[in-house]
């Protein structure tokens, strides 16, 4: 198996301390040990690794995500550094596709340049408008800065480097609110995502047998699937749909197929998914770095091939599902308990066969007769 995108954390600390956050308010305190920001020289040994890497590998474009922490704040001069480093290793042999997720609480038109010099596809971290948003989403003082996220958007909207927000979803709020909202930036796709937790951590507002998550989600479907604003990409429900008509699912968080991403630490650590922060401490630790050990060395790790079990991976309960396929078992970290471990479905099973079932009866139409033309 090979990687085929690359989580780099550039920074390790945030600006904000966002109450239900895995890096920073979890079982796991790791990242207190980390250089604050990735060095040079980490980046050039990284991206010697991800050349050898990718260069036994099929795939022509080789995605590279800036992450954190929060990635501005390792300032525009040091970010252009390891830009160029990442372009002279490896642009000569792969085409780079960069990306960086950012809460935007810095963004400035400069910024804005420079991410559209660098080709740099911007994921925007952000909960709905400011009053929605700025509930969970607070800095080290507790105050939110949805104004400065508003403000950030609003620069975005009008830039080609904006692709993505990302939604932690707050099931108290007005799902229609927030639709409207963030349907205002046009941006190119939305990923709306489940609050992390564990049987033994659950998310503040989860209810045991409850479908609030679905019931917040599936309103904004109905109106998204009926035409309103259609081409903005809404990945959990492409997923499924995919999954559905059985096409191939690329979010690890839902179906069945392998998990192609790595993510690297400030220090050149490699990583597991690092949202198993959430089920203790030192639970997404490899033991492997850029220095020592090859990407080929990492794919080989029981942490990152217990992503790629397939069915075998989940739950007997998991496996006796008509959803199985399409659903995963859900996201790993939310499968876990101490009891366990991670054969357990989904803490949001019930959320996630509600989602899957409305949706099918939404489309399941539309999957007969192409069915249908298939067979022609």
């Amino acid at each position: 198996m090979k990687f085929s995108s690359y989580i780099v954390k550039i920074v390790s600390p945030c600006n904000l301390n966002c109450s239900y956050c895995y890096e920073y308010n979890s079982k796991d305190d790791s990242w207190k040990k980390k250089p604050k920001i990735m060095s040079e020289e980490v980046a050039e040994k990284l991206a010697e690794r991800i050349l050898e890497h990718s260069l036994g590998s099929k795939n022509t474009i080789v995605p590279i995500i800036f992450h954190g922490g929060e990635p501005l704040m390792a300032g525009l001069d040091h970010i252009q550094k390891l830009v160029n480093i990442f372009k002279k290793k490896i642009s000569p042999h792969k085409k780079i596709e960069f990306g960086m997720q950012t809460n935007g609480t810095l963004i400035t038109p400069e910024h804005i340049n420079f991410f559209e010099k660098e080709r740099i596809a911007i994921g925007l971290s952000c909960d709905g408008p400011p009053d929605i948003n700025d509930i969970y989403r607070v800095n080290h003082s507790g105050h939110g800065l949805g104004h400065k996220v508003d403000t950030a958007l609003n620069l975005l909207k009008k830039s080609s480097s904006f692709n993505t927000i990302l939604c932690v979803i707050n099931p108290l709020s007005d799902p229609i609110k927030v639709w409207n909202y963030f349907k205002s930036f046009n941006p190119k796709s939305i990923d709306f995502l489940l609050p992390h937790g564990t049987y033994d951590e659950l998310p503040q507002n989860w209810k045991t047998g409850s479908t609030i998550y679905a019931n917040w989600m599936l309103k904004i479907f109905d109106l998204w699937y009926s035409g309103d604003h259609s081409h903005i990409r809404i990945r959990t429900f492409e997923e499924f749909i995919k999954g559905l008509s059985g096409g191939i699912q690329t979010l690890e968080s839902f179906g069945i197929n392998p998990v192609t991403l790595i993510i690297v630490a400030t220090d050149g650590a490699y990583e597991g998914v690092d949202t198993l922060k959430v089920t203790g401490s030192n639970n997404h630790v490899l033991g492997m770095d850029v220095f020592k050990n090859s990407f080929d060395d990492a794919s080989l790790h029981p942490k990152v091939t217990m992503r790629q079990l397939g069915i075998s991976g989940l739950s007997q309960t998991c496996k006796m599902c008509e959803y199985k396929k399409v659903c995963g078992g859900g996201y790993l970290p939310h499968r876990y308990s101490n009891e366990k471990k991670f054969n357990n479905p989904s803490i949001y099973c019930e959320d996630i066969k509600k989602m899957i079932s409305h949706i099918y009866e939404n489309v399941k139409e539309t999957l007969i007769n192409d069915k249908k033309k298939q067979s022609i």
